[in-house]
């Protein structure tokens, strides 16, 4: 889907991230500049990259009408937690103190993802909390994975053929976590 413009760019502390700006700025807020939200890809914290979401970011950017910050965190086992947790609120800093110079709007922050990435989102929105800032003011968390409690109703009864199984559930935890 074409957008204005995609940019890559490396973060100060290593991280690659996708910018894309949308298609038409406009709407309610005319003039204003638009949100900027930080996108995290899924993956189960093992595998995934920019290009995995690159189509998700661009319709995202062009439906919200917002700057999408896609970020390449690393990646378990060779960056098993917290290094994902951590370069997650990193780039939520990171697009809170450049959002003006991405054309965006810093004060309006959103974090998103999915899976994986909707943990990650949701980690770096309470790090936020905790730590008094940046201030995100929207989630968007799609099937984020929020529980590594492998008895549950549904891992039991879904543990087969839906795609993603219980026990790649359970090696990804296992790749990620040290302890779990």
């Amino acid at each position: 889907e074409p957008v204005a413009a995609v940019h890559d760019r490396r973060l100060p502390f290593g991280i690659p991230v996708r910018v894309y700006e949308p298609a038409a700025r406009g709407g309610p807020d005319d003039g204003a500049p638009p949100p900027v939200v930080v996108f995290f890809h899924g993956g189960g914290f093992v595998v995934g990259n920019l290009d995995m979401q690159d189509e998700t970011c661009r319709r995202l950017a062009n439906r919200v009408g917002a700057i999408v910050v896609n970020v390449d965190y690393r990646l378990a086992p060779e960056h098993p937690f917290p290094a994902g947790h951590a370069d997650a609120y990193e780039a939520v800093t990171w697009a809170a103190e450049h959002g003006a110079e991405l054309g965006g709007d810093p004060s309006r922050l959103a974090v998103g993802g999915d899976s994986a990435g909707g943990n990650l989102a949701a980690a770096a929105a309470l790090l936020a909390r905790e730590r008094g800032g940046p201030k995100i003011g929207f989630q968007v968390l799609i099937y984020p994975v929020t529980d590594a409690n492998f008895e549950t109703d549904s891992y039991r009864e879904m543990a087969e053929g839906y795609g993603l199984t219980r026990d790649t559930m359970q090696y990804f935890w296992d790749l990620y976590l040290s302890d779990p």
